[in-house]
């Protein structure tokens, strides 16, 4: 029995199942990398967000730590101050008195710790006698009628005021010069003063 020959011969061309097989599989692999990658620098995005709240989120409670470490003091401050105040009045008895000179002492090193001790707590005194009449640092408690000051001029100052920091704590309690209006009475009437009349 006579073989064909053309039988033995390696065909030139493969199915076409077979040859499509190989492109086709490296697309799907292909689109899958890319698949892959795509979600990796979305979770890369999503994390780098994160991150960022994260971080604003610490500065914010930073800043409010910073915030409340830096006016702690205020309540303390404010127990010291009417102390400071008797102590003031006090002095200024002992000065007209002149027969208790070691009281007057005395009095006058506490009252000097007590001012110290403010100080290194950042607890200053408002400079206001002599200074034009401020509604953020001053509380007029009477105005009084003066040729020697310039109109709403602090002219003597009742009870001195008090700032932590930069934040007015307590406002000077001030007598307010004027040029115009009502001559002034006898007695406190003559000092009667609004904030209203001082703010027009």
């Amino acid at each position: 029995m006579k073989r064909d020959p053309q039988a033995d011969e390696p065909s030139g061309c493969e199915s076409p199942a077979a040859e499509g097989a190989a492109p086709g599989g490296a697309g799907d692999e292909a689109e899958a990398l890319r698949k892959a990658l795509d979600e990796q620098r979305e979770q890369v995005d999503l994390l780098r967000r994160a991150l960022a709240d994260m971080d604003n989120r610490r500065k914010r409670i930073e800043r409010q730590m910073e915030q409340t470490d830096r006016y702690a003091m205020q309540g303390i401050a404010l127990d010291i101050l009417p102390v400071i105040d008797n102590f003031e009045r006090a002095l200024s008895a002992a000065e007209e008195a002149r027969d208790f000179d070691g009281l007057h002492d005395g009095l006058k090193l506490v009252h000097d710790q007590l001012i110290a001790a403010l100080r290194k707590h950042h607890v200053t005194r408002i400079d206001a006698l002599g200074k034009s009449f401020d509604p953020n640092h001053h509380e007029a408690v009477g105005q009084m009628d003066s040729a020697e000051h310039p109109d709403r001029t602090v002219i003597d100052v009742h009870e001195e005021g008090y700032q932590l920091h930069d934040r007015v704590i307590r406002p000077s309690r001030v007598i307010v010069s004027r040029h115009s209006g009502p001559k002034a009475g006898n007695g406190q009437g003559g000092q009667a003063a609004t904030e209203q009349e001082l703010s027009d």
